[in-house]
């Protein structure tokens, strides 16, 4: 009766071990894929950064916001699409904010624009990097 106890007792624990190693594998897995997946978003964020600080003519903001825009609902369904619905909503709000009416008159309009732009773009990046980390337990 011993011995069926000991050999029950080494089974149950050696199928713990086993499961737990298989378990830690498929989420290293996983998260590797979630890894490049955002990535690849984050480096999308980051052209989108680099084509505004290089300079944009008056007449080309509007395709840069509309690929802007197809950035953030990309990722924000992509977020949703995980699960994490409240998530890809404050990824798609974190960049939102209003022009300074004051701002919009003289000269300076075109470097207020740039920042403003900036800053809505860095929000979103920002946001992005904080759901990635907190979420998905790495750092892009």
């Amino acid at each position: 009766m011993l011995l069926v106890y000991v050999l029950v007792v080494e089974f149950v624990a050696g199928y713990l071990v086993w499961r737990t190693e298989h378990v830690l594998r498929l989420d290293k897995e996983e998260l590797t894929r979630l890894h490049g997946r955002f990535g690849v978003y984050m480096t999308e964020g980051e052209a989108l950064a680099r084509e505004l600080c290089q300079g944009i003519r008056q007449d080309q903001y509007g395709v840069w916001l509309q690929k802007r825009g197809q950035w953030v609902a990309l990722v924000s369904e992509a977020i949703t699409g995980l699960g994490l619905p409240d998530e890809g909503a404050a990824f798609r709000h974190a960049g939102e904010a209003d022009p300074d009416a004051s701002q919009l008159v003289g000269p300076n309009q075109a470097a207020y624009w740039f920042r403003f732009y900036n800053g809505q773009l860095d929000g979103w990046r920002q946001k992005l990097a904080d759901i990635v980390a907190r979420r998905f337990k790495f750092e892009l």
